[in-house]
């Protein structure tokens, strides 16, 4: 594994199932898409959630004068824990833990080498309920951001790798700050409204000013396919902030929209940002583009599933630098074998990431790294 950054989410994942569900003993009922507050009727609850993402595969990196790394490994890529409380009278509270690997990005040197350790990812209170036709929701603390918690729910496909909107300092999927969203017509539209640090989960504020992000869905069911609705959403973003220390923090400005078609056995997305400001540098622009797909075939038992996106960096008087990347295999959803979890997935999946000169961890050396990857996706979830 010389050479490769335990960083790059080419490398594949496959574990042993056994090992893996006596870690997720809290397993229960659940519906395959998480809800947006736990709970959502007349009585209170309590949820326990979990999910776990884990595999097995190879990966070939191939560099500019011939020169070839490869790779084989058991990989735990991501596994969450969290637990909600929520009362009939509207409020609530949500914490829920992530582990993640230690080291920095393109390093091997972390907590007790590169340890997996456990991490707050969401720490927030919050109120859910009605002023008339309206509903309203309000988010204190460590809160979800209003992008992607529009998208991430009708993305079926997280166990292929985070979106393109979480990476290279697009967006932090969770927030110090506050978040008041409106639903109007039953929900088919909704607008949410953002105030955050804009440091991320890994820094506390830097600079006096906030990122404010707001967000506007349309969504509507359209038709009606094996017994559940399928419903085709358009989102838009925008986001003023900044980044860094001062007396110069960096801008960290954002403009965006989606298509999405959500339906339990199929899904189709498809994303446009803007960015203007990457990675606390202000002086660099980012143009990202993503889509996905994914259909069940046979009930159950077979689907297939599909992302491709683009991400283009234009460093102030530099030239552009580009990442394509391709993932293309099958699923099976093997919840009938495992009753009592909301979601058992299986993937086959193979990746293809190119990257042009200047992007890469060796600057000017044309990169690209592609891979095969069994990718064992576990999610469960009970209420009391």
């Amino acid at each position: 594994m010389a050479g490769l950054s335990p960083r790059v989410p080419l490398i594949a994942r496959f574990a042993p199932g056994l090992l893996l569900l006596c870690s997720m003993g809290v397993a229960g009922c659940g519906e395959r898409r998480p809800d947006p507050f736990p709970g959502g009727d007349d009585r209170s609850q309590l949820t326990v959630q979990g999910e776990i993402f884990t595999g097995y595969g190879y990966a070939s990196r191939a560099r500019g004068g011939g020169d070839d790394e490869t790779a084989n490994a058991f990989f735990v890529d991501r596994a969450e824990l969290g637990a909600g409380y929520f009362a009939s009278s509207g409020l609530g509270a949500e914490l829920r833990l992530e582990a993640v690997r230690t080291a920095a990005a393109g390093s091997y040197i972390g907590v007790a080498g590169n340890s997996l350790v456990m991490r707050v990812r969401r720490a927030r209170g919050f109120y859910t309920g009605q002023l008339g036709p309206v509903g309203l929701d309000i988010e204190l603390g460590l809160t979800r951001d209003p992008w992607l918690e529009a998208l991430l729910p009708r993305f079926h496909l997280r166990a292929s790798g985070d979106l393109l909107a979480e990476q290279f300092g697009l967006f932090d999927a969770n927030e110090l700050g506050a978040v008041v969203g409106l639903r109007f017509l039953d929900d088919m539209i909704t607008l949410a409204i953002g105030a955050s640090n804009g440091e991320g989960r890994a820094e506390t504020e830097l600079n006096e000013g906030k990122n404010f992000t707001a967000r506007l869905t349309l969504e509507m069911p359209l038709a009606e396919i094996d017994g559940a609705p399928l419903a085709v959403g358009l989102h838009g973003v925008a986001r003023l902030g900044s980044e860094g220390p001062e007396p110069d923090p960096a801008r960290n400005d954002r403009l965006g929209g989606a298509l999405t078609v959500d339906h339990p056995d199929y899904g189709l997305g498809l994303m446009y940002l803007r960015a203007m400001g990457i990675e606390g540098r202000g002086d660099e622009d980012g143009e990202a583009l993503e889509v996905w797909a994914d259909a069940r075939l046979v009930a159950e038992w077979l689907g297939v599933a599909l992302r491709w996106s683009t991400f283009d960096r234009r460093p102030e008087g530099g030239s552009v630098v580009g990442r394509q990347r391709l993932t293309a295999g099958l699923f099976g959803d093997l919840d009938i074998l495992l009753p009592g979890l909301s979601r058992t997935r299986l993937y086959l999946l193979y990746d293809d990431e190119q990257l042009d000169p200047g992007a890469s961890t060796v600057p000017g050396v044309e990169e690209q790294t592609t891979g095969i990857r069994l990718v064992l996706e576990v999610a469960g979830s009970r209420r009391f």
